[in-house]
Order: C-alpha cells, then structure tokens, then sequence
C-alpha cells in the first residue's frame, strides 16, 4: 500500500480514484502515496489538478468526485471536507 492524501484535514486513501467531467471529456486521477496522479504528473491539491485540465481557474472540490478502495459509489469530494469541518466545530 501507500501513504494516504491529506489536504485540508481530509484524507484520501491509497489507490481512491477521482474523476471529473470537463466539456463533455472525463478525466482520471488516482491517488498514489500521499499525492494526487493526473496524466503522469503529481498535484497537491485538487485545485491544481482541476486547473490542469481546464486551464482556469477552478475550486478543485467542487470539480472532482471520488471513489474511496473497494467502494463502488462515487461522491463530491466537497462534501467530505465539508463533513470535515462539520466534525471541528467549525
């Protein structure tokens, strides 16, 4: 296995798999030991990565959904830091 992906307190384990849809073209990305891989390149943030794709700028947690190792439903990744937020009160 692998390290997991952390970025604003929500960690995203080895081998989740994000996707988004950007002008009718889907896009893969999967994480590998504590980064975000996208097209053979390693991002950060989801942000990043989101810019990547559409050459703007964009809030990555809106533009992905992921799908966490074993799972089969896919969900926003916003919500998770969300939740997240939700939990420290804040």
């Amino acid at each position: 296995g692998g390290a997991p992906w952390v970025v604003k307190n929500v960690s995203f384990p080895h081998g989740t798999e994000l996707r988004a849809t950007y002008k009718g073209i889907e896009y893969r990305a999967v994480v590998e030991n504590s980064k975000l891989v996208l097209n053979g390149k390693f991002f950060r943030s989801p942000s990043a990565a989101a810019v990547s794709i559409t050459g703007n700028p964009v809030n990555g947690w809106i533009f992905w959904e992921c799908r966490f190792p074993g799972q089969n439903h896919w969900i926003k990744i916003k919500k998770l830091r969300d939740q997240k937020l939700m939990e420290a009160g804040g």
